[in-house]
């Protein structure tokens, strides 16, 4: 539904901007008409390797949590996780 902010955080995340108006689009669609794919059963293994790709490049491109240091990198459950209170038992 808002495919320019979407194309504008892709463009913030040092995605060259002749790349950004054909991205944009074919990752919203892929996003939103493989995950319909999934949910009804329709093509389902081709939908999910679709998805699976799209998941690495998204990875790739938005969720880079190597490039963190110290507390920002770490990624631990929240003050109700099962992690902390795993943890707290022992």
């Amino acid at each position: 539904m808002g495919l320019d902010a979407f194309a504008a955080g892709l463009a913030a995340r040092g995605l060259p901007a002749a790349l950004v108006p054909v991205l944009a689009p074919i990752g919203a669609s892929v996003e939103f008409f493989g995950g319909l794919a999934i949910v009804f059963g329709l093509m389902t293994r081709y939908a999910a390797l679709l998805m699976i790709a799209f998941e690495i490049v998204a990875t790739l491109i938005s969720h880079r949590f190597w490039v963190f240091q110290g507390a920002e990198r770490r990624t631990v459950g929240g003050r109700y996780s099962l992690d902390r209170w795993w943890r707290s038992s022992k």
